[in-house]
């Protein structure tokens, strides 16, 4: 191995540690986490599910409008599914 190399390896750690866009990432998903405990995103499916109530299909209306909304505001994918998924189970029961 190089010398060259060892000493290289720190310059190259804190260079990825001072990446500001890897350290958006969990500041997200904390903030899907939130969404999905507090029940804000039930909360706006709810709304959202009575608005488009009449038109026919209007929970899949919803549940694409929320689901843009809530990707959007959290920016991470999988914490709007489990989201979405947590808050429209109950929907996709009462409309059996």
């Amino acid at each position: 191995m190089h010398p060259q190399l060892l000493q290289a390896l720190p310059e190259r750690v804190f260079g990825i540690m001072h990446n500001d866009t890897l350290l958006a990432i969990p500041f997200f998903t904390f903030m899907g986490l939130i969404l999905e405990r507090s029940g804000m995103a039930e909360d706006l499916l709810e709304t959202i599910g009575q608005m488009f109530g009449p038109v026919r299909g209007g929970l899949a209306y919803a549940v694409v409008f929320v689901g843009a909304l809530l990707t959007a505001t959290t920016g991470v994918v999988a914490a709007s599914v489990i989201s979405m998924v947590t808050g429209a189970r109950r929907y996709l029961r009462a409309s059996e």
